[in-house]
């Protein structure tokens, strides 16, 4: 008897609704406001600026998996504000190296 991890079909269920439907579809849409509203909820909760990095680099990897490159690259970015005003040089060159894979 196997188990489904239900934050990886819900987000699999995300992905292939943005591949197949697009942003504009009003139910997937709202999949991905909750999607994004339970884990900033997460990120509230650890209250760390780690935390809302690691949150859009997790953002950026749901968009590349749906075929967003653009949405990707915007979050990417943001990630990279947010490690290059906190000091992290670790961060952004994480950051980095996934917008250089972008480009």
């Amino acid at each position: 008897m196997s188990f489904e991890n239900p934050e990886t079909s819900n987000r699999e269920i995300l992905i292939e609704a943005l591949k197949t439907k697009g942003l504009e579809d009003p139910e997937t849409r709202e999949m991905l406001i909750k999607w994004t509203e339970d884990k900033e909820n997460e990120v509230e909760r650890e209250g760390t600026r780690d935390a809302q990095i690691n949150f859009e680099l997790e953002r950026a990897q749901l968009y590349l998996d749906a075929g967003y490159t653009d949405d990707a690259m915007q979050t990417l970015k943001d990630a990279m504000d947010i490690a290059t005003n906190e000091n992290r040089d670790d961060l952004v060159e994480l950051v980095q190296q996934k917008i250089d894979s972008l480009q």
